[in-house]
């Protein structure tokens, strides 16, 4: 995974863990769970990685590939 590569080239260190959040899709349009109507929502296999790991000052630091 390019994020844990790029984890470790900015830290010099592993990550503590690495997740996957899919992107959905949903037929039936967009924002329809938020007006409590039926939600047909679909994973696929595209998303975000996030490789991370606990800071010890506290500050969270997101980057952006």
């Amino acid at each position: 995974m390019r994020c844990e590569q790029t984890f470790q080239t900015l830290y010099h260190r592993s990550p503590s863990a690495l997740s996957f959040c899919p992107y959905r899709i949903c037929p039936i349009g967009a924002h329809s769970d938020h007006q409590y109507g039926k939600v047909t929502v679909l994973a696929i296999d595209k998303g975000i990685h996030i490789a991370y790991s606990p800071k010890r000052n506290g500050i969270i630091k997101a980057l952006q590939e």
